[in-house]
């Protein structure tokens, strides 16, 4: 559990990134990561208080946001492609997460 904000921005060709089964009091930002082919960025069924940004992550990476339940908004743009992004569960929603 993360009381307060969770950050995960500008790893650059991680073998995996996860942000996996969390509960996050604050809000989620992703942001900026370089996923290169043949690896993942998965955001994974987190529980957010607040709201949950990913954005801007680049690469030929599998990159995926599914089953996340946000109590405010989620907003995902700009990610490159390949791209999931959903199903999810928030208040509001914008962009490619839906």
């Amino acid at each position: 559990m993360v009381g307060g904000n969770l950050t995960v921005t500008k790893n650059v060709n991680p073998s995996v990134l996860e942000v996996e089964f969390n509960t996050v009091g604050g809000g989620v930002k992703v942001e900026k990561n370089a996923v290169p082919t043949g690896t993942s960025m998965t955001v994974l069924g987190n529980a957010v208080g607040d709201k949950m940004v990913v954005s801007g992550n680049s690469g030929s990476g599998n990159k995926q946001v599914v089953t996340n339940k946000v109590a405010g908004n989620l907003r995902c743009v700009n990610n490159s492609a390949p791209f999931v992004g959903g199903p999810n569960n928030a208040s509001t929603a914008q962009g490619q997460c839906f």
